[in-house]
């Protein structure tokens, strides 16, 4: 019960967070090729950011709010550690929001859908208009139903042994010798 509690929470929580503002600056030059927290290496011309809690991965839409001008982020590092900020993006992402010049820009930050969830959200509504037996066999396709089996009835790289009692016997010939002892 607890853990439908937690997930519930969590899921109130990502839905809180799914637009947020603030003041942004971007990373220096010379953090170009460095890991970052989540081990990828940064690059100064690929559209990355830092948030200090969304997951790795996440998409941003961050727009700039004195100019209007947006651009799409993923997010890749931890940070940043100043008070006043709420996110740091690559140098190529602030070239396109016009933030080379000042350093610093209010920013709004709204939080993209992913593939995956955009994906799952089709696949709902594709299955809520089946019919009910139809959902049965999609989610359940009889031609991958298996019965379980040990591994012994069925693995076929080891050869059965004849007498099962003689099974765990070794035998006690000595292989020919090999190496630096052969010729001995």
């Amino acid at each position: 019960m607890a853990a439908v509690w937690l997930c519930l929470l969590m899921a109130c929580g990502m839905r809180a967070q799914q637009a947020f503002e603030g003041m942004s600056s971007y990373y220096s030059d010379r953090m170009h090729g460095r890991r970052m927290s989540s081990g990828e290496v940064y690059d100064k011309n690929d559209f990355v950011c830092a948030h200090r809690s969304l997951p790795f991965g996440t998409l941003l839409r961050v727009t700039g709010v004195a100019n209007g001008r947006s651009v799409t982020v993923r997010v890749t590092d931890r940070g940043p550690f100043g008070r006043d900020r709420v996110i740091d993006v690559s140098r190529a992402a602030a070239r396109e929001l016009n933030m080379i010049g000042p350093g610093v820009m209010r920013v709004r930050c709204e939080v993209l859908p992913s593939e995956q969830s955009i994906l799952q959200e089709r696949m709902e509504q594709e299955m809520a208009r089946q019919p009910d037996y139809m959902k049965e066999f999609v989610l359940d396709p009889p031609e991958l139903r298996m019965e379980l089996q040990w591994p012994d009835q069925y693995d076929w790289r080891r050869p059965r042994p004849e007498n099962p009692a003689a099974a765990g016997r070794r035998t006690t010939e000595k292989r020919p010798e090999t190496g630096r002892n052969a010729h001995r």
